[in-house]
């Protein structure tokens, strides 16, 4: 499995090994706000997204599809600095990528929302599957360290089979 955290830019060269990896049957899990372009190029993602931009009093309702996973009342998240709420940027997929017919042949899979609108998803790629949570700032410590963030990190993790991990972080 490969990882990446943090806005990615990948050269074409990248993209095409990153790709060849997935579809021998590995997959690829990316935690950033934007889907690389050479990706979305490849999944055929017309991607565009909507951001939002909450003040400081708002944060996020994030939850699962699978009811296994789907806790009541969701995950509640802010966007913290220095332990205040401060405004932030949220995003996620538009919903015509989650179309009835593009599930049909298996195109996207969502797996989570952020107040009802798609941010987990995966894409088939060969024998393998390209995953995207586009809200990394959840997986920052201040959110682990609490009892909410840790139990929606760990199901996130769930998704993803026991296998080696090559793991790249970009500050």
């Amino acid at each position: 499995m490969f990882t990446s955290i943090a806005v990615v830019s990948l050269t074409s060269a990248n993209s095409a090994h990153l790709i060849d990896f997935v579809e021998e049957g590995n997959n690829a899990i990316f935690f950033t706000p934007t889907v690389p372009y050479r990706i979305a190029q490849h999944l055929g993602l017309n991607y565009t997204y909507i951001t939002y931009n909450y003040d400081d009093s708002l944060g996020v309702e994030m939850n699962f599809i699978d009811s296994g996973l789907n806790k009541p009342g969701g995950y509640h998240f802010d966007k913290l600095w220095a332990d205040t709420a401060v405004q932030a940027n949220w995003t996620y997929f538009e919903m015509e990528t989650f179309d009835d017919s593009m599930m049909v042949y298996d195109y996207a899979r969502p797996h989570g929302n952020i107040d009802g609108a798609i941010n987990f998803a995966s894409f088939p790629v060969g024998k393998g599957y390209i995953y995207f949570h586009l809200n990394p700032r959840v997986f920052a410590n201040v959110h682990l360290a609490t009892e909410e963030g840790f139990e929606y990190t760990n199901k996130v993790l769930a998704h993803f089979e026991n296998h080696p991990h090559l793991f790249r972080s970009i500050q």
